[in-house]
């Protein structure tokens, strides 16, 4: 069961409720400090879902414009995150909404650190009211890259797609000694910032009696993006 707003304004000089409404997670309300002529109040509802375990949790944000006793939406945030927004970071600054979180692309793997996120500012749009975005900031967008790169080379692998298989492996010894049924495995990605064109993701192939043998894919990125350089079993 979630929790609920209540909006409050005056009726007869007494106090009247005017809204009640409830909705999965907690509300965090954020009064507007000017509120536009005709209205009564503005303010931005934050709704905070469970957090995921890593540092995110999903938020729901609505900017709210009540005037007399109607209340209506003039911002949702469900509309510019149809998918979902799992936010790191919110803060709300007079009519400057600053939010930071998770891209989930192909490749993304939960719990795992420099994957790609994003950084978005919004101001008040003058004569709409509305949220307009002003700027936006990539974080780590080279695993966004790096994934993109590795989802084509095991989808080619899988179609045996010998132009693509060419592209993303330059290398003909490299292509040679790959297996057959080799598949990304769910462990994060080893990246280290001194070698920052350098990355290192996990996969599997078919091994005896049915197990999944380790291995290690190692890339690197050239100027045509990021490319596998070699590959190799991991040793135990």
């Amino acid at each position: 069961m979630g929790n609920s707003i209540r909006l409050y304004g005056r009726s007869d000089g007494a106090p009247a409720l005017i809204e009640a409404w409830r909705e999965d997670g907690v509300p965090e309300v954020f009064p507007w400090p000017s509120p536009r002529a005709g209205d009564m109040a503005i303010f931005l509802a934050a709704w905070s879902e469970a957090p995921t375990g890593w540092g995110s949790r999903p938020l729901r944000l609505t900017l709210w414009r009540v005037r007399g006793r109607a209340l209506s939406a003039t911002w949702r945030s469900a509309e510019i995150y149809p998918h979902g927004l799992w936010a790191s970071q919110l803060a709300v600054k007079g009519e400057t909404v600053f939010i930071r979180y998770e891209l989930r692309y192909p490749g993304w793997k939960p719990g795992c650190d420099v994957q790609s996120e994003q950084e978005d500012t919004y101001r008040v749009e003058p004569g709409t009211g509305r949220l307009r975005l002003v700027t936006r900031q990539l974080f780590n967008g080279w695993h966004r890259e790096l994934q993109a790169a590795v989802t084509r080379f095991f989808a080619a692998q899988e179609k045996r797609d010998a132009g693509e298989m060419a592209r993303l492996v330059p290398a003909a010894r490299v292509r040679k000694k790959l297996p057959a049924g080799l598949a990304p495995e769910t462990a994060c990605d080893v990246h280290n910032p001194d070698m920052p064109r350098v990355a290192q993701v996990a996969a599997s192939a078919p091994g005896e009696n049915g197990r999944r043998v380790p291995w290690t894919l190692w890339w690197g990125r050239a100027a045509s993006g990021w490319r596998l350089s070699d590959a190799a079993p991991v040793l135990r």
